[in-house]
């Protein structure tokens, strides 16, 4: 199991959203943490290379993983069109 952390940036973007889909992220992030062996990362390209992605519905998750701590730093929570940006 690994420990999902939400990192500042990622927490006041989430508590911008409902809270239906607030509660919908955190279990599918939940979810994640739980699963993150059995699924497999998908990384981003260009300037954001160094991170992974989780699709939530018409969100995504951006994150980092260490597989030593077994830990998943969620840095950015936004809607699919802004999330890039």
């Amino acid at each position: 199991m690994y420990k999902v952390i939400l990192l500042p940036q990622a927490e006041r973007e989430l508590a911008r959203l409902y809270k239906p889909m607030q509660k919908r992220i955190r279990e599918r992030l939940k979810w994640v943490g739980e699963h993150f062996d059995e699924i497999k990362p998908k990384a981003l390209k260009g300037e954001f290379a160094a991170y992974y992605k989780i699709r939530i519905g018409d969100y995504r998750a951006l994150y980092q993983f260490d597989r030593i701590q077994r830990i998943v730093r969620v840095f950015r929570i936004r809607h699919r069109r802004e999330v890039y940006d």
